[in-house]
């Protein structure tokens, strides 16, 4: 019975910090620009995009499980975390995934390809540290899945506080 109290005692406590939002500066998961079967670094008017909200799958927006495609959005840091190292948590992909701020490739997971045989795929999540120079930031992530259950994004994207964010990762993994 000891041992069992002494447990459940310890139970509220993890909870609640895993469930913390480790000082999360912004969720990025609204208003994105999709180019489907595009692989592009910045916007392009001329190709077309739909304007989606994350998690999102790709049959939701292309009819197809199978594809690949862009994701862009424009942020905005707040000046006190420019030159900060921060925290881009990215979910679960079933698939592939590139991921450039302002033109410059933090990550590849798998190898996007624009079918089966040039794709890769790696099904992780990561948690990127990064450090942003200015406030305005484009982030374009090339997205690719073949022959899974589905493609796409599986949750959101948050951007964040380096330390809170990255023990909470650790924390919710163990």
């Amino acid at each position: 019975l000891i041992v069992f109290l002494c447990i459940f005692s310890q139970i509220g406590p993890l909870q609640a910090y895993a469930s913390s939002n480790g000082h999360i500066i912004e969720s990025l998961n609204e208003d994105w620009l999709f180019y489907e079967q595009q692989l592009l670094i910045h916007p392009d008017d001329q190709k077309g995009s739909k304007l989606v909200d994350l998690p999102i799958e790709f049959e939701a927006i292309t009819g197809e499980i199978s594809t690949y495609g862009t994701f862009i959005k424009q942020i905005t840091i707040p000046q006190h975390y420019v030159g900060d190292v921060l925290a881009l948590e990215l979910p679960y992909v079933y698939g592939a995934l590139k991921i450039y701020a302002n033109g410059q490739l933090l990550t590849e997971i798998g190898q996007v390809g624009t079918n089966e045989q040039t794709h890769e795929t790696d099904l992780k999540p990561a948690l990127l540290p990064v450090t942003f120079d200015q406030q305005q930031v484009e982030l374009a992530i090339q997205l690719s899945s073949f022959n899974h259950i589905r493609g796409g994004f599986s949750g959101g994207i948050q951007l964040g506080e380096w330390d809170e964010m990255s023990h909470r990762y650790h924390f919710e993994r163990l």
